[in-house]
């Protein structure tokens, strides 16, 4: 589903799957030594398609009070627009409480 919504190459699908294809044989030239920037280019992809690749997590709905209050908290204490944005696209994400209140500590920084 990520290939088809863009979100992830079919390449580094197949890469990461341990099939072979044209980007395994790129890769295979490079061994234990693959690029930086190409590393950097896989992990960003992962990020942008992690909601299909990882198992949905359903959160209680006091988890998910518990998470908007921690927002809430954030706009009261004045965090700046982009801090707002950041502490919601973490909330998005299936994470437990307390590494959402880890995220609004590094942000109140």
């Amino acid at each position: 589903m990520a290939v088809a919504r863009g979100k992830l190459n079919e390449g580094y699908r197949i890469y990461w799957e341990g099939q072979r294809g044209k980007t395994a044989d790129v890769y295979d030239l490079y061994k234990d030594n693959i690029p930086s920037t190409i590393v950097e280019e896989m992990r960003l992809q992962y990020r942008s398609a992690e909601e299909y690749l990882l198992p949905k997590v359903e959160r209680t709905n006091e988890e998910k009070i518990r998470l908007q209050v921690l927002l809430d908290m954030a706009k009261i204490q004045g965090f700046p627009e982009h801090k707002l944005r950041r502490l919601e696209e973490v909330m998005t994400r299936p994470i437990s409480f307390e590494e959402g209140l880890a995220e609004f500590r590094k942000l109140e920084e």
